[in-house]
């Protein structure tokens, strides 16, 4: 994002916009998840930085989260609800973002920072899936490198959050 000189705010790049605009399209064209999810990445990483992307989905029947691995696939990922320390969890319950170094918060969440460790992930941007009344979930993004993800960048992974929690909830 560029920073605005008459108002010092931070708005969205032209570039921004029209990959805005790509992830609506893969929203109204896919009406199955599994076709969104493989969908999405692409646009995502033109304005994002991330080695992976994953979405945790509520299910209602035991109210627990679910992780989908959108990129790459990962044939060995845990396939079980997530436990209720787990990092996701903490976002979905307090509709709150995290964004950390994975060895920051190795402690608090064991279960995600092994998840973390064995993909090399150094870096998380981990956000609420919330429509109006629905929590659904979170997203996160994952990247080898560390600290590359700051308040303008979660901001407009925010917004992106947002179309990705509508998409879920149709």
């Amino acid at each position: 994002m560029r920073e605005s000189a008459q108002k010092g705010e931070s708005r969205p790049s032209s570039h921004e916009y029209r990959t805005l605009l790509e992830v609506a399209e893969a929203i109204a064209s896919n009406r199955e998840l599994s076709a969104l999810l493989k969908n999405l990445a692409g646009p995502l990483r033109r304005v994002a930085r991330f080695d992976h992307l994953w979405l945790n989905l509520r299910d209602g029947a035991s109210d627990t989260l679910h992780l989908h691995v959108i990129e790459p696939t990962d044939p060995g990922a845990p396939s079980a609800p997530l436990p209720v320390q787990d990092l996701a969890m903490w976002v979905w319950q307090n509709q709150r973002p995290v964004v950390t170094s994975i060895t920051s918060h190795a402690e608090q969440w064991p279960d995600y920072y092994q998840w973390a460790q064995r993909l090399n992930m150094n870096s998380l941007c981990v956000l609420p899936l919330t429509t109006v009344g629905h929590r659904l979930g979170a997203i996160g993004f994952g990247c080898k490198q560390t600290g590359v993800y700051d308040g303008r960048e979660v901001d407009f992974l925010h917004v992106v959050a947002n179309q990705v929690a509508v998409a879920v909830d149709n």
